[in-house]
């Protein structure tokens, strides 16, 4: 039970004690008896109720709680380097130290966001999903027994703000959908900028199953059957390693687990993986004692190891597309150019960019973009 007693002067000498979790608490500065005990009943319901707040709890940094947060986590791989990128690149440079956890407000943290997107130049999109990872560390926070900060100051709140024009600002790209003529045209100008046909397998593969990039490189000889892909396993990179996880939520789709619905493939891709699995698949790869598996997978590397996905979009996946190599490391974008005296052609060394005010020297003849 609470109980008051006179513990300083002036004109609130009323101090109250009254029982938490931990033992007693007690706080000055009460004018009356009367106004202390009302108060410190008050605070001993919200024990009773788990709604109490420990005015200390929050006095940490938003660092600490990060820390402490983190080792609660039960995610997997992936969620967590996602997590780690996030907290490492944009939430711990701003706030780790800042501010104690129970002084943040949504104002500074609305202030944040803006900043992110409009002084440090990141997309929209990546300044939501920085402030949702925030939103999501301060409200286990908040939901805490008993709770560290009374509410979760990252609220978005509903309806304020600039409304017109803000869906279209807010709306990501539109994702293409490349018709089948369009899945045949990119996987022959990825086989032919890579080399051996085992792109072009890959890439139609990918645009008539709808597979993930994680699936594809993941998928073993094991699972690939004359007219289905029982796909239960992907490859995912993290940290520049290769791991063998589940497949993305659980999506499983095989003969051996629920809802037993496997991924159906037409005659002529059946041909052609069985075709890819009996020249690719022979060897075990040379991580598979790491992340386990039979370790022969139907797409392998040329090396024998795995394609990583940012250099295969650099040098193979988004040059068939667009007919160009990006600039990288200095150098200037260039287009891709191909001997086309037979087919399919053969590609060659682009030729530098104009130079005003130089005679143009063109390349030699047979030699056109992609």
């Amino acid at each position: 039970m609470a109980y008051a007693e006179r513990g300083g002067k002036g004109p609130r000498p009323w101090r109250v004690t009254y029982k938490v979790p931990a033992g007693e608490a007690s706080q000055l500065g009460f004018e009356t008896k009367q106004a202390a005990l009302a108060w410190g009943r008050d605070q001993e319901a919200k024990v009773r109720a788990g709604t109490w707040t420990d005015p200390g709890a929050g006095e940490i940094t938003v660092s600490e709680w990060i820390d402490r947060w983190q080792a609660m986590q039960d995610v997997g791989l992936s969620t967590v380097a996602n997590r780690e990128y996030r907290i490492r690149r944009f939430i711990l440079p701003y706030w780790g130290k800042r501010k104690k956890l129970n002084l943040l407000t949504g104002e500074d943290i609305t202030v944040w966001e803006r900043k992110l997107h409009d002084v440090k130049g990141m997309s929209r999109s990546t300044a939501k999903d920085a402030r949702a990872l925030l939103h999501t560390i301060l409200g286990d926070a908040a939901a805490a027994k008993p709770p560290l900060i009374p509410f979760n100051p990252a609220v978005r709140p509903r309806n304020r703000g600039r409304r017109t024009g803000r869906r279209l600002l807010d709306r990501s790209a539109q994702r293409p959908w490349a018709t089948p003529l369009e899945v045949l045209l990119v996987a022959e100008r990825a086989a032919l900028l890579a080399g051996p046909d085992d792109e072009f397998t890959m890439l139609v593969t990918i645009g008539y199953t709808g597979m993930r990039w994680g699936e594809m490189i993941g998928l073993e000889r094991d699972l690939l059957l004359p007219s289905l892909i029982n796909l239960e396993w992907q490859l995912r990179e993290i940290n520049g390693r290769f791991h063998r996880i589940p497949p993305k939520d659980d999506s499983y789709r095989s003969t051996n687990v629920e809802p037993f619905v496997p991924v159906d493939i037409p005659a002529f891709l059946a041909e052609l993986l069985t075709a890819q699995a009996q020249t690719r698949s022979q060897r075990r790869c040379a991580c598979a004692a790491a992340h386990g598996g039979s370790g022969r997978y139907v797409f392998p590397s040329p090396d024998g190891g795995h394609h990583r996905r940012s250099n295969f979009a650099r040098r193979v996946f988004r040059p068939a597309c667009h007919g160009r190599h990006r600039p990288a490391k200095g150098t200037p974008g260039r287009l891709v150019v191909v001997d086309a005296a037979g087919w399919p052609g053969i590609p060659v060394a682009s030729w530098p960019p104009a130079v005003p005010g130089m005679p143009f020297v063109p390349h030699p003849a047979g030699a056109h973009p992609a």
